[in-house]
This record gives structure tokens, sequence and C-alpha cells, in this order.
């Protein structure tokens, strides 16, 4: 499955453990460095972020590439809260391509960068767990403008269709 059909999921998970309302979230949010951030929580006069990740095979981690870490930096500015959220199967025995069960490595912590939280969504389960609680941001104004503007944009479009049904 690509990252784009687990969102509806990850947003059910989510709302579940953060306690957050499932109508908050908005999907393919574009920020102003052009890169588009996975889900996007807005309530309570705050933006969170969240940037989805698949993880590496049998672990709750990925490593992050230059580009991965520069768009977490622009979705920081973005966002009072950014979490990455790793998508995994997080387990100690695995498959092998024959049909052998084997030991996995004990898991790994996920390296971030600072003003980043984290969380590991299991896709066998479908629960989200928090391992690292996201720090407040201070987000640039602008950058936090554009993201907003785009919402509000998205919401205008849907009210104009909605009334249109009347």
């Amino acid at each position: 499955m690509r990252e784009e059909s687990w969102q509806p999921l990850v947003i059910d998970a989510l709302s579940r453990s953060l306690g957050l309302a499932p109508n908050g979230f908005h999907r393919e949010v574009p920020t102003r460095d052009g890169s588009r951030l996975d889900l996007l929580y807005v309530g309570g006069g705050r933006c969170v972020g969240f940037e989805m990740k698949q993880g590496e095979p049998g672990e709750a981690l990925r490593a992050l590439m230059g580009r991965d870490l520069r768009q977490l930096r622009h979705f920081g500015a973005s966002c009072h809260a950014l979490y990455l959220v790793t998508l995994a199967s997080p387990r100690r025995w695995g498959l092998s391509h024959d049909g052998r069960t084997i030991t996995l490595d004990s898991l790994e912590r996920q390296l971030l960068p600072p003003g980043v939280g984290w969380i590991v969504f299991d896709v066998l389960t479908h629960d989200a767990v928090i391992l690292e609680p996201a720090p407040d941001n201070d987000t640039r104004d602008e950058d936090r403008r554009f993201l907003v503007d785009a919402v509000i944009s998205r919401l205008k479009r849907q009210t104009r269709d909605a009334q249109r049904c009347r």
C-alpha cells in the first residue's frame, strides 16, 4: 500500500490516541516551499502537522534523507507542533523470502531533528503510539499563513459545493 492509502487509517488512530476530532484533519496540504504536508490537524487555534514515512522492514524507524530533513524543517516553520509518523510493523519475529521465521534485532530509536515528535503507526494493529512528544514550535508567520490559507481555500470550495446542493 502507498502512503496516501494509509492516511484514513492513520487519521482514525491519531484521533483515538491524541483525542483529536477526525473532521479537523486535512490531507496533502501545500506549504510555502512547494512540499505537501501529509496530514494537518487544525483545531483549538493550533496547527499540528503529521508527516508520514514508511518504516524499514521489521523496524519502527526510517533513515531520514536530506530531502526528508528539509521538509521537516519547512513543516516545523508552519506548524505549532510537528510529528514524524512512521508506518511500521515493529515485531521481534518476521518471515524470510522462503517462509522461514527469523528473529529481528531490537528496535532502535528514531533520530529526529529538533522540534519534531515521533509517532509509530502499527500497520498490523492500526494503533498509533506516541514515542516522543512534539514540542511547541515557534512558527514563521508567512509559512503558517500560507498553510492556513490553503486550508481556508479548500473549505471555501467545499462550502460553495455544499450550498449548491441545497
